[in-house]
């Protein structure tokens, strides 16, 4: 690995973990998940009911996740499959022998940069090592009764939900690192709003939605909404996309993610509209739009 994980991940991600693996029975239930339901088994399922990607199956799609393995020092680099699904979704699988499986409706609704962020994305929870217990957790989302024990208790499942969501905020700081912008992650949350790429004549009006998240921030800040909404969303998997996008926005405004670039050496791009930054190391703002930078 080319960084220091502790650089990049959410202070909150790091700590729900330390809150979750305290919890009694917590390690006991995750070894009886994984003894239970082996990685090599869901990657027998995956393989026989999923199209595989590589150098010589949809490279395109392949070589972005290539990319990004190269960019985090990631190796080997993860099987990557495709899987015939309308949901805009992708997850990561295994511990010893992780593969990554992207839907086909992400495919249909997203360009090609969104879809490497949504790899970045998912490489991501590998850097940061979340994948064992995502396992776990999509286990209970799945309602997996009959082979959970008495010890998965109510505690540990919302306990467990809470964590998920904060890991979803420190995988988006990867994508971002990866990228060397929030630009195509910012575009790709659009998407997950209702701004699919397939909806004839539609163009999200970005300052609009902006005043939206300002709207959303005021609200939230409030102790009883914030109360409401953590109770609304205790047994989601995923945060609400305003709070993913705000997070994402304070972090790559500071001196730490420049840095992380700056080491990384990736492309840079503009926050505001996409385009490519020259390396000159001396810009200030985009020749493109003026976006100061």
């Amino acid at each position: 690995m080319k960084f220091n994980i502790d650089d990049i991940i959410h202070p909150e991600d790091a700590s729900a973990i330390k809150t979750l693996k305290a919890l009694p029975g917590f390690d006991k239930l995750a070894k009886y998940m994984m003894a239970k339901i082996t990685e090599e088994m869901m990657h027998s399922l995956n393989m026989g009911s999923h199209l595989r990607l590589g150098p010589n199956q949809y490279p395109e799609i392949y070589n972005m996740l290539v990319d990004v393995c190269a960019t985090l020092g990631i190796s080997p680099v993860p099987e990557l499959y495709l899987q015939l699904d309308r949901q805009l979704n992708a997850c990561t699988y295994g511990d010893s022998r992780m593969f990554i499986v992207v839907n086909s409706g992400l495919l249909e609704s997203v360009t090609h940069e969104e879809i490497k962020a949504v790899i970045a994305h998912e490489c991501g929870h590998i850097v940061c090592r979340h994948v064992l217990y995502h396992n776990l957790a999509n286990a209970l989302v799945n309602g997996s009764s009959i082979l959970l024990p008495d010890i998965a208790t109510e505690a540990i499942r919302l306990a467990l939900f809470r964590w998920t969501r904060l890991s979803e905020l420190s995988a988006d700081r990867v994508s971002a690192l990866a990228l060397g912008s929030n630009y195509h992650i910012e575009e790709l949350l659009r998407r997950f709003c209702g701004a699919a790429m397939n909806i004839p004549g539609f163009t999200v009006n970005k300052e609009e939605y902006d005043r939206q998240l300002d709207d959303f921030e005021r609200i939230a800040s409030k102790s009883w909404s914030k109360t409401m909404q953590n109770l609304a969303v205790m047994s989601n998997s995923h945060p609400l996309t305003a709070v993913r996008m705000i997070e994402l926005r304070r972090w790559v405004n500071t001196p730490q993610f420049e840095r992380l670039v700056n080491d990384l050496q990736v492309d840079r791009y503009c926050p505001a509209c996409g385009n490519k930054l020259p390396k000159d190391g001396v810009s200030r703002w985009c020749r493109k739009c003026g976006n100061p930078l």
